[in-house]
């Protein structure tokens, strides 16, 4: 699982010291405390219900279409007409698409993008273009520098004055589907968080057996913070807080779990 998480970030010139782990799924929040640990990320979170997240977010989640089409094309001789029409043809599909899931049309909106790359290479990359939405919108020479940016942080290098070309052209359209409320913010903590038990846990060969504090969910509010070792357990998941962590409630009631200050 680290080296998936490296091949989709280190090997695309991310530095994942920045970045959280969202931990989600049952054991989400059991496994991703080590993989933070061992990749150097900056911190694990843990929704309020991991075992759910996904479930949730696929009700709560936008409809979504994609149309896709061939067209290699060298970037200096697209034409603004040109790629309005090819533009327009693959909206049109997604708007058929749309039609049959009963979006009404105040509820559609669409993105477009192309893949590009250099002239005479391989690889590919998916740039986003700007909506057609009146004049002055189409501008070649900033897609050149998007492109090239785009290059330089997944390759690490780029040159300006290599001709680029158009590959396939991707359009997405999405129908807006209704939300429910946010959830109201937990009322603020008032002192340390009560344990509901203590329990011996074997975390590794180096810690070994630690007596740790076990927390419930529903009793943690905004404001509180654990220190590790500890386990703060729920319906539909498990959250482990490793000896050298430290977590935090949020407003919204989400455990942010980070490395323990020097």
């Amino acid at each position: 699982m680290n080296q998936a998480i490296r091949t989709l970030s280190v090997e695309r010139g991310h530095d994942i010291r920045g970045f959280s782990l969202l931990a989600f799924g049952g054991a989400g929040p059991f496994c991703a405390v080590f993989m933070a640990r061992e990749l150097g990320m900056a911190e694990v979170i843990a929704p309020r219900h991991p075992g759910v997240f996904a479930a949730s977010g696929l009700l709560m989640t936008d409809l979504r279409h994609t149309a896709q089409v061939a067209w290699q094309h060298p970037l200096a001789k697209v034409g603004e007409d040109d790629l309005c029409a090819r533009i327009a043809s693959l909206q049109a599909d997604l708007v058929e698409e749309l039609q049959r899931d009963g979006v009404a049309p105040a509820d559609r909106y669409f993105r477009f993008a192309a893949d590009m790359r250099c002239v005479g290479q391989f690889h590919q990359l998916t740039v986003p273009l700007p909506l057609p939405n009146g004049a002055g919108w189409w501008d070649p020479l900033k897609l050149a520098t998007d492109f090239h940016a785009a290059h330089d942080k997944a390759y690490g290098h780029a040159d300006a004055h290599v001709p680029v070309e158009f590959v396939n052209l991707r359009a997405e359209g999405f129908g807006r589907v209704p939300k429910p409320p946010a959830a109201p913010e937990s009322k603020v903590a008032e002192g340390a968080p009560t344990p509901a038990d203590k329990r011996r846990i074997y975390f590794d060969r180096v810690s070994g057996w630690i007596d740790s504090a076990v927390y419930r969910r529903d009793d943690l509010r905004r404001g509180h913070r654990l220190t590790g070792p500890c386990v703060v357990t729920q319906r539909d998941s498990t959250i482990l807080v490793l000896p050298d962590q430290r977590a935090i409630v949020d407003r919204a009631g989400i455990i942010r779990i980070q490395g323990a200050k020097p």
